[in-house]
């Protein structure tokens, strides 16, 4: 008896949770989803000089990396445009072939585009940048470190510290498990 009176206390505590996690919910979803595009903007903005200050650049050098970062954010953007396009495509419920080849076509020269546009963004930047200023920017990637979001992970959480090279894999008999750096 006791264990039904304690499923059931659950239950309404269960319930109360998701009515009050719902309501705090502004109307039709999550707050990001309700976003504008100038509230995600003012966002990438921040992140964005958060990432300068991190990095220590002078202000002209910090000008030069700014104009960097929207001329990738457009890119990218573009990019970005491309792949929902061919995602449409994809899920459609009938494509043609011809519709599957033109949206895989469409994206791969944009991203061709994309990438021959970073990579002269971040040289012409690379030039204006003093050796540490470069090491600091491709660290938080301000410049292109190909890891993407992952590669300002330090940066996100201070004091973290450097993930530490593994050798071999996380499974038995893959391997030796971590190993110090040498």
């Amino acid at each position: 008896m006791l264990h039904w009176r304690k499923m059931a206390l659950a239950g309404v505590l269960g319930a109360g949770l998701a009515v009050s996690l719902v309501s705090a919910q502004p109307p039709g979803g999550s707050l990001r989803g309700q976003m504008s595009e100038a509230e995600r903007a003012q966002m990438r903005e921040q992140m964005q000089e958060r990432m300068l200050e991190q990095a220590r650049l002078s202000e002209k050098e910090k000008t030069a990396a700014r104009r960097a970062m929207k001329a990738k954010d457009q890119a990218r953007q573009a990019l970005a445009d491309k792949l929902t396009n061919l995602r449409r495509t994809a899920n459609k419920a009938n494509p043609t072939a011809a519709e599957l080849r033109q949206a895989l076509n469409d994206y791969r020269q944009a991203l061709k585009q994309y990438r021959q546009k970073v990579t002269a963004e971040d040289e012409a930047l690379s030039r204006q940048l003093p050796l540490i200023a470069r090491a600091r920017c491709l660290s938080l990637g301000i410049l292109d470190n190909g890891l993407g979001g992952f590669g300002r992970m330090g940066a996100m959480m201070p004091g973290a510290g450097p993930m530490m090279p593994r050798r071999g894999g996380m499974m038995p008999g893959m391997g030796g498990g971590w190993q110090p750096p040498q």
